[in-house]
């Protein structure tokens, strides 16, 4: 069996005792010159054919093959090309499960839906340029999911709590905002007070709650706004002086204690 060039000098540099670098150093080339060689990926000059020659003490013939040693050469680039392209598609599915995992833990999800508990879809959802808002009960303060867009992909956003303060200086609710790229979207919910309890005559347990600021508009910087679903507007910040049912309010921003 006739061997290949890289096949050949491999072999003396074996019996030699040689490395890959100690070769290199012996004929002035460079280590990785050598590992090319050895691999079939390249030739050596004139000049360091000869210096081969030399160092091994053979004829430059010796290392002659019935195939031009270019077009083995030009095979075993073709191999290792296909072989490394074979790669690439595993590849980017790893870089690809990499990336779907930072986006995970960074709270980022592909669709919106994959944000919030399923739980919520029972519930009216507000679509907007900035935001998906959630709501489960039109007058419980945790009830507003938002999600915040970011091109193709969504992560659950945390909002601003205001409290809402009648003249007399009582709490009435909380103002709950979201400052978009669009628009000020913001949630009014006032607070409900218990009128009546009891149970029905089957024994079921009843209870009559009163809104007295429940409304459907509000009066904001001297312009009517209709609230959606009880609680929703949106509008060009910053968020100025808001009046309910004829009250002016004051909006006081609550300490992170208290959310």
């Amino acid at each position: 069996m006739i061997l290949e060039f890289s096949e050949k000098l491999k072999k003396l540099r074996h019996a030699r005792g040689l490395t890959q670098a100690e070769l290199a150093g012996a004929i002035f080339v460079s280590r990785s010159s050598v590992a090319k060689w050895e691999n079939g990926l390249g030739l050596p000059g004139a000049d360091s054919l000869s210096a081969l020659a030399a160092f091994f003490a053979v004829s430059e013939d010796f290392f002659s093959t019935e195939m031009p040693e270019e077009v083995i050469v030009s095979k075993n680039q073709l191999i290792r090309k296909r072989r490394y392209a074979a790669w690439i598609p595993l590849a980017v599915l790893l870089m690809l499960a990499f990336l779907s995992c930072v986006l995970l833990i960074c709270g980022f999800r592909l669709t919106s839906g994959g944000c919030v508990d399923p739980y919520y879809h029972k519930y009216p959802t507000i679509w907007e340029a900035d935001y998906n808002f959630y709501l489960n009960d039109r007058e419980a303060p945790g009830a507003v999911i938002a999600v915040g867009k970011y091109g193709p992909l969504f992560r659950q956003a945390e909002g601003e709590y205001l409290d809402i303060i009648n003249p007399a200086g009582d709490k009435i609710g909380i103002l709950l905002r979201f400052t978009g790229a669009n628009a000020l979207y913001c949630f009014v919910f006032t607070n409900g007070y218990i009128t009546e309890m009891g149970h029905t005559e089957d024994g079921a347990a009843y209870a009559k709650v009163d809104y007295p600021y429940r409304t459907k508009e509000i009066l904001l910087d001297g312009a009517y706004v209709e609230l959606d679903f009880y609680c929703y507007f949106k509008c060009a910040p910053p968020l100025g002086e808001i009046t309910i049912k004829g009250e002016k309010m004051c909006l006081v921003p609550q300490d992170a204690s208290d959310n």
